[in-house]
């Protein structure tokens, strides 16, 4: 039997995120692990404002599905991942 090789969607790239305001993302993160407590703000890729989304006591220790081109100076997370 032949196995049928597919494309997914899984991250195949990982790094440090330093929260700045001034980094943009390209391309952008597909994902935001976080490892310690606090907030996450960010600019989603969808916004063509720019307008910051912030996430209070944001879940440690998983992968959050989140198309980010900035994640601000503003975070208070800590050990952030992000992914592509």
């Amino acid at each position: 039997m032949a196995f049928l090789h597919q494309r997914t969607n899984s991250a195949t790239q990982a790094f440090d995120v330093t929260e700045s305001d001034d980094v943009v993302y390209s391309p952008p993160l597909r994902g935001i692990y976080v490892g310690g407590a606090g907030n996450l703000d960010v600019v989603l890729v969808g916004d063509p404002d720019g307008n910051v989304s912030h996430f209070d006591n944001i879940a440690v220790g998983v992968i959050h599905p989140l198309q980010v081109k900035k994640v601000m100076a503003s975070t208070t997370a800590t050990l952030i991942v992000g992914v592509r």
